[in-house]
């Protein structure tokens, strides 16, 4: 795989539980790896709801098979800065490619299903 399409700059974050000081339940997420990507959209879509226009577009990201961590539907991908402006991908799938050398992850960002 060569370098030049991984000129994105990503962290992938994975669903994280705990308890806030007052015993209440808090859900976040928390950072796993800042790593390079190939991002590359492939659909999008705009919608009516409850009189709000919406838009949403699918996007596909491949990246390095990164040893040690299994990514899963459920996580998500922040493109940050300088090439993003902090837009959050939602991981819908994970394939794959070449051997396992490389992933394909199909995502979403925009509308939240």
């Amino acid at each position: 795989m060569r370098a030049g399409p991984m000129r994105y700059r990503v962290t992938l974050q994975k669903p994280a539980s705990g308890r806030l000081p007052s015993g209440q339940p808090a859900i976040g997420w928390t950072d796993v790896k800042s790593i390079r990507a190939a991002i590359s959209d492939v659909s999008g879509r705009e919608l009516l709801n409850s009189g709000a226009e919406l838009s949403g577009t699918t996007s596909r990201i491949w990246l390095r098979r990164i040893a040690g961590i299994t990514i899963t539907s459920g996580w998500r991908l922040v493109h940050n800065p300088p090439t993003g402006e902090g837009e959050v991908y939602d991981i819908k799938s994970v394939t794959r490619a070449e051997n396992g050398a490389r992933l394909e992850l199909m995502c979403e960002r925009g509308v939240k299903q």
